[in-house]
């Protein structure tokens, strides 16, 4: 679609089209599907649309307008399969001529949502791009309604038959660890990772390092974030008080103890080897940061708290968060 169509405009047509032109091609040679996509030829890099792509290279920006950037044909191709409301699609004409940009292309024909597709030659993509040598496609994409929710509440509708696994990462700060943490939270079935003080969880190199998980992640694995451990605690104490009541709703039912399982020193007496824990019961795992490892809030959570330590074969004094915590 995007081939045929950009080629189409080049066929007997001067590059720039204008908006009449555009509205009157979109009402005589495109599909319906076709008719939700706006097509634009942009050659500078002060284009109102590529500024705006590079602004949410910003947190505060991706705050404001719930949007992220994806960049990569295969990142893009997986968040729109699972189901995430594309936003606006920047690619150049080089980056179509892929057998990852040509399934691209396909899948693009099938989208019913409304969104933007932006052609521009090489030296305007690489303003808004944060790789080295880029792919040539760049996306944004909506947030995943999820970031809302409350932790407890996504917990309560996971699977009857599902034993609770929640990664918290705790103020780690390197965006490898984290997206490295967060992939392996997904692949391993975690029901949610939440990062607490830590950084930006939809940042391009934490998408990058997870692959994207957060977008594919809608209703399999949510991932949050917050600024203290309230979130988690309160959860943690809605467990513990159905657990204590004599008079539990018939909808909550007894719950098994979650455990809190947390990093810890080799020389701490209170720890044992990762190993000898029950993985398969209720189980919080928290990793802490990279400089100060788990705080004292993880340490204060309600229920059982276990400390668990890596045995290291040779002198070391820690191996990194996303290492330690896969």
């Amino acid at each position: 679609m995007i081939q045929s169509v950009a080629r189409g405009f080049r066929l007997g047509a001067p590059r720039f089209i204008t908006k009449h032109c555009m509205n009157e091609f979109h009402s005589s040679s495109v599909s319906s599907n076709e008719k939700n996509i706006n097509y634009e030829f942009i050659t500078s890099a002060n284009n109102p649309k590529v500024k705006f792509l590079k602004s949410l290279q910003t947190a505060k920006k991706r705050e404001e307008t719930q949007l992220v950037l994806v960049e990569g044909h295969r990142m893009v191709i997986d968040a729109v399969k699972a189901g995430a409301v594309l936003n606006t699609v920047m690619f150049t004409q080089k980056s179509l001529s892929t057998p990852l940009g040509e399934k691209l292309d396909s899948i693009l024909r099938t989208l019913h949502t409304k969104c933007v597709l932006c052609e521009v030659p090489d030296h305007v993509l690489a303003t808004v791009s944060e790789t080295v040598t880029s792919q040539g496609v760049i996306a944004a994409f909506e947030k995943p309604l999820h970031v809302k929710q409350e932790l407890s509440k996504i917990l309560h509708n996971k699977q009857p038959d599902e034993e609770t696994l929640l990664v918290v990462l705790d103020g780690v700060r390197d965006p490898g660890n984290m997206g490295t943490l967060i992939r392996t939270a997904y692949g391993l079935g975690a029901n949610a990772v939440v990062a607490v003080s830590g950084c930006d969880v939809w940042s391009s190199k934490v998408l990058r390092a997870a692959t994207g998980v957060q977008l594919l992640a809608d209703v399999a694995m949510p991932v949050l974030e917050h600024d203290s451990w309230d979130h988690v605690h309160a959860y943690l104490q809605k467990v513990e008080i159905a657990n204590t009541s004599k008079n539990v709703p018939a909808r909550i039912g007894k719950q098994q103890e979650v455990q809190i399982i947390v990093s810890s020193s080799y020389d701490d007496a209170d720890s044992v080897p990762y190993y000898e824990v029950d993985y398969t019961a209720p189980s919080v795992i928290v990793v802490g940061s990279e400089a100060t490892g788990v705080s004292d809030a993880a340490r204060a959570c309600p229920g059982k708290v276990i400390k668990v330590r890596i045995p290291m074969a040779r002198e070391l004094d820690s191996f990194n968060a996303g290492v330690a915590g896969g």
